[in-house]
């Protein structure tokens, strides 16, 4: 490739990872376990019942590690003008047992999702996600990398925490080895004022 000849990423998705360690509190461990008497079936898999699990006390120190992340990626991508104050909204355990799956969808009524994962395989397990908009025009690809892939997947492990534009679409494959996998999911939203008032899409929330 010439020299004077530049690739540009033009709006590219923003996914923010991070680790928060593997050192979890008895009060968290027993809460997670706890959660696990009460299943609900999604597509593919089990969800706790309860769905706002970081409302809870034993989950306290979690959900300010999540909220200080969360802070780092508004101020990092978003970069709001007005003051706006994202917050966590529903929140729930994804026990994922072998032969089981978890679906492809995307989070409406939020705008930044995230994923914590409290047990994982390092080696098989991973995180899919999806171009929302896919090109109509099919040319077999040789090489694929983040501008001709409709797909893209993460390698995951414990301690790991995913924050992403809530309408990406994802996924978690079948789980082909023993155990369960288990991981903790959460939306968030924000309050403040979003738009312009002259320009008439000012939203006071």
């Amino acid at each position: 490739m010439s020299n004077d000849i530049t690739i540009e990423a033009l709006f590219p998705t923003p996914l923010m990872r991070t680790n928060l360690g593997e050192n979890f509190s008895k009060k968290e461990i027993k809460f997670i376990n706890e959660c696990q008497k009460n299943l609900i079936n999604n597509s593919g898999n089990k969800t706790s019942l309860n769905n706002y699990v970081l409302n809870n006390k034993d989950l306290k120190n979690l959900k300010n590690k999540f909220n200080n992340c969360i802070k780092i990626y508004f101020n990092e991508i978003i970069k709001p003008k007005n003051k706006i104050k994202p917050y966590i909204t529903q929140s729930w355990i994804n026990y994922t047992e072998e032969n089981q799956y978890h679906h492809t969808h995307e989070h409406p009524n939020s705008f930044i999702s995230g994923v914590f994962y409290i047990d994982v395989d390092s080696k098989t397990d991973r995180i899919n996600f999806y171009r929302k908009n896919q090109n109509l025009i099919k040319i077999h690809t040789e090489d694929y990398n983040i501008f001709n892939s409709e797909s893209w997947w993460l390698s995951i492990k414990t301690g790991d925490l995913v924050l992403f534009p809530s309408n990406l679409q994802h996924s978690v494959e079948i789980k082909k080895n023993k155990g369960i996998r288990k991981s903790l999911s959460f939306n968030v939203f924000v309050k403040g004022v979003l738009g312009k008032n002259k320009e008439l899409n000012e939203l006071k929330l």
